[in-house]
């Protein structure tokens, strides 16, 4: 993390380019959860941008705190957004 901070300083542009990059994940994640309620995967009345938001913060969110410790757990990290699915399924 620290590494892409450096980056973001000290290139031009870098900071751009990481917002690229973050719309960009978050549009895939829009299309699949609109996907989802239209496939009647998941509640129709469930705010897409705040669907999102959970999904990307999770991840990155353990991604970031457990970079510090052992490295992430891809089973806490799979429990979580499981359970977060759990909370919008239809």
């Amino acid at each position: 993390f620290h590494l892409l901070m450096q980056v973001r300083q000290y290139y031009p542009d870098a900071g751009a380019k990481f917002a690229a990059l973050f719309e960009k994940d978050r549009k895939l994640w829009r299309d699949i959860i609109e996907r989802a309620k239209s496939a009647g995967e998941i509640r129709t009345e469930v705010d897409t941008e705040e669907t999102v938001a959970m999904f990307r913060e999770v991840f990155y969110g353990l991604s970031f705190e457990q970079a510090f410790l052992s490295g992430l757990d891809t089973g806490e990290l799979s429990r979580k957004l499981r359970f977060i699915y759990s909370l919008i399924k239809a």
